[in-house]
C-alpha cells in the first residue's frame, strides 16, 4: 500500500455515490492520444477551464521549432485538435506565441491570450492581449486601457470572461502575486465581453479583481480585493470571492479569514473553492449556496480546495497531506456522511473507495472485485 502522507490527495465527491451493477461490470477502456506539436518540444492545454468539447474539439497550444524574432523562446501558437488533426490557430500581427484556453459547444467560439509583438514598457515582457478565435479569424479584445489582458473562459451563449489592465497604479502587483505569471504595476479587473462590448465588471471594493468561470446563464465567479488595507497575516487587503449577476457583484464573504477564492459555479448559481479560517493559518474548502457558505471541512490536514461541482451539486475536494491512513478513512467517511450514496434504481450500492480501506493506497477488497466482476 502507498504512504498515506502524500502531498496532494484527491478526494472526490462522486466516490462516496454508488453505482448499479451492470454499470460497475462494463470496464470501459479509454485510448490515450498523443496530440502531438508543431514541431517543437512541447503542447499542453488549460487545466482549469472547458478545453475538450462533446464533439471532441481539444483547444491549446503547442511549439515550433522556430525561435521567436523578438523575445526568447520559440514561436507557439494556440491549436484546435478535432478528429485527430491538429490545426494552427492564428497570431496576432507581430506576435510569437498564444494559447487558447478554453472554447464552448454550440458556435465553436475559442478564448484565450496571446502576445502582439511589442514589449510592454512597464514590465519589458511581450504584451498579452485577450483574443477569440472565430471563422478562421483572431479578434483583439482590448484591455481596459492598460497594456495587457486575457480571455479564460466562454459559455454556449458566446459570453467571455476575463481579465484585463487599466492605467491605475496597483501596489499589490494583482497580476504577479494573486492571479500569478501577469506582473503589473497596475490594476487588474474582472471582464465581461458580449457583443464585441468589453465591459468592466469592477470590483468589491479594493483595486483589483479577477475571473474564474462562467455559467450558461451568464452568472460569473471571481475574486475582489473588498479594500485597500493589508493584513497583517497575508500583506494583501482581505480577497473575498464574488458572484456577479444582473450587473452586480455579491460579495460571498469567507470562512472567518482575510484570504477566500472562488473556483467553479454551476448552473444552479452554487459556488466552490477555498476561504481561510480565523487568522489565517488554516483554509477550507466551502460551498455557496444561496446565500450561505458551508465550511465542508478538511479532517487531518490544514487545507482544502473544492474546485468543481456540477448541477446536481457534487464537489470535487482536494485535501493536502493527511498524517496517517486513519485521517484519509475519516475524510472519506465523513464524504459518504455528507453526500449519501445513491440509489439510480437497482438497489445495489457499490461504494467505489473500498469503504475507506485506504483512499491513498486504492486497495480493493475482495468484495468489491467481486461486484466490479
Amino acid at each position: 500500500m502507498k504512504s498515506s502522507k502524500s502531498i496532494l490527495i484527491t478526494l472526490i465527491a462522486l466516490v462516496a455515490l454508488a453505482l448499479p451493477l451492470q454499470l460497475a461490470a462494463q470496464h470501459t477502456r479509454y485510448k490515450l492520444i498523443d496530440i502531438g506539436t508543431f514541431g517543437g518540444p512541447t503542447s499542453q492545454t488549460n487545466g482549469e477551464s472547458v478545453v475538450i468539447t462533446n464533439e471532441g474539439t481539444v483547444v491549446g497550444g503547442a511549439d515550433t521549432s522556430t525561435p521567436c524574432p523578438y523575445f526568447s523562446g520559440l514561436i507557439s501558437p494556440a491549436f484546435k485538435w478535432q478528429n485527430g488533426v491538429m490545426t494552427e490557430l492564428a497570431l496576432l500581427p507581430g506576435g510569437c506565441f498564444s494559447f487558447a484556453g478554453a472554447t464552448n459547444s454550440h458556435d465553436g467560439l475559442i478564448v484565450g491570450g496571446a502576445d502582439n509583438g511589442l514589449i510592454d514598457p512597464l514590465t519589458d515582457v511581450p504584451e498579452l492581449r485577450a483574443v477569440i478565435w472565430q471563422g478562421g479569424q483572431i479578434i483583439d479584445l482590448g484591455t481596459l486601457g492598460g497594456s495587457n489582458s486575457v480571455a479564460d473562459a466562454v459559455n454556449n451563449r458566446g459570453q467571455v470572461i476575463g481579465v484585463a489592465e487599466n492605467t491605475i497604479p496597483d501596489p499589490f502587483d494583482f497580476g504577479g502575486t494573486i492571479i500569478g505569471g501577469l506582473p503589473s504595476p497596475t490594476e487588474w479587473h474582472a471582464f465581461l465581453w458580449q457583443d464585441g462590448v468589453m465591459r468592466d465588471l469592477g470590483t468589491l471594493g479594493g483595486p483589483d479583481s479577477a475571473v474564474a468561470a462562467v455559467n450558461e446563464r451568464g452568472q460569473i465567479a471571481g475574486i475582489s480585493f473588498t479594500n485597500s488595507t493589508p493584513n497583517p497575516t497575508t500583506g494583501f487587503p482581505t480577497l473575498a470571492p464574488f458572484l456577479w449577476q444582473k450587473g452586480k457583484m455579491l460579495d460571498l464573504g469567507t470562512l472567518g479569514g482575510s484570504f477566500g477564492v472562488s473556483a467553479h459555479l454551476n448552473n444552479r448559481g452554487q459556488v466552490v473553492g477555498f476561504s481561510d479560517l480565523a487568522g489565517d493559518l488554516a483554509a477550507h474548502p466551502y460551498l455557496w449556496d444561496g446565500g450561505r457558505m458551508t465550511d465542508l471541512g478538511v479532517l487531518g490536514g490544514t487545507f482544502g480546495l473544492a474546485n468543481w461541482i456540477n448541477d446536481a451539486g457534487e464537489v470535487r475536494i482536494l485535501i493536502q497531506e493527511f498524517p496517517t491512513e486513519a485521517d484519509a478513512l475519516a475524510a472519506e467517511q465523513f464524504l459518504i456522511s455528507y453526500y449519501g450514496r445513491k440509489d439510480l434504481g437497482t438497489g445495489c450500492l457499490i461504494n467505489m473507495t473500498d469503504g475507506g480501506e485506504g483512499t491513498s493506497g486504492r486497495v480493493h477488497s475482495e468484495e468489491t472485485r467481486h461486484k466490479d466482476r
